[in-house]
């Protein structure tokens, strides 16, 4: 199988050395060209893509699943973040429903298979079919330094149980009130009658974005007595300030994995590899 690695996952690079290079550049008026050896006609590939911003990361990947299908080739795709995922549902009149669109765009190629790591809701799957890769042993293997699993929102319920499930932990979850896509006005903590007190509490995630939510939960926590919290999301999406506001938080440590690659990280985030998922499903 012939391993292909968009320009935003050039990270894992030194990982896959045996992946296929192909030529991605500018023209001087701004139009992007893509080109890849053709004899990659007729063979099974895995293309590894990541659909953040910029948008020139998806034009990079549509152009390349444009060459791929026009080759015969038989794509298996790994979105390691598939960004949008959370602007799936209209709020206010007027709005683009950008879940669906980009979707959309991806029906328009043939796949064998498509993954998604840690996709954010369950409503993409109204857009697009797809397997979901939540990483467990992730999860779980940071679960075993802490008593208590919480969740920062209704939403992530069902994930963060299953963590708490398989590492016979208690579990809590809070609701939440969004003033707008950035900014949570509160948080609630449910499960009250579980007792909080000198606990080790571990909040997890799909992503971190400006940090507000799991700050706010972690400040509920504190008060109920929590002797230590730690938060572990999938995706590291780390907008604006949040480093630096995690960093100075009530936050103990902060755990996610290279889905999204950092540049420079404060002193309290840990970073996992997903190369092992990577080539278990390479080898599937």
């Amino acid at each position: 199988m012939k391993i292909l690695l968009t320009e935003s996952t050039k990270q894992f690079l030194k990982d896959f050395r045996e992946s296929e290079a192909y030529t991605f550049d500018k023209f001087c008026d701004g139009e992007y060209y893509l080109k890849i050896d053709p004899k990659i006609k007729d063979q099974e590939v895995f293309v590894i893509a990541n659909t953040m911003a910029p948008a020139k990361n998806i034009l990079e990947l549509t152009f390349l699943l444009d060459v791929l299908n026009r080759l015969n080739a038989k794509v298996n795709i790994f979105f390691v973040y598939f960004a949008y995922a959370r602007q799936d549902r209209i709020m206010q009149d007027g709005e683009a429903l950008s879940a669906e669109i980009i979707s959309k765009i991806i029906r328009l190629f043939n796949f064998h298979k498509i993954y998604i790591l840690h996709p954010h809701s369950d409503r993409l799957f109204n857009f697009l079919d797809f397997k979901p890769i939540i990483p467990f042993d992730f999860f779980s293997e940071i679960a075993k330094n802490y008593e208590i699993i919480a969740s920062p929102d209704v939403g992530g319920v069902s994930t963060a149980k299953r963590i708490a499930e398989i590492s016979n932990r208690q579990f809590v979850f809070f609701e939440k009130i969004r003033i707008n896509h950035d900014q949570i006005k509160v948080v609630t903590l449910q499960n009250s009658e579980i007792d909080l007190r000198n606990k080790k509490v571990l909040i997890v995630d799909d992503m971190i974005t400006t940090g507000s939510t799991v700050i706010k939960a972690a400040q509920v926590l504190a008060e109920k007595g929590a002797k230590s919290i730690g938060v572990a999301a999938t995706h590291g999406v780390l907008c604006g300030d949040a480093k630096n506001n995690l960093q100075s938080s009530q936050i103990e440590k902060i755990y996610i994995t290279n889905s999204i690659e950092q540049k420079a990280l404060p002193p309290k985030f840990e970073v996992y590899s997903i190369v092992p998922i990577l080539r278990y499903l390479i080898k599937d």
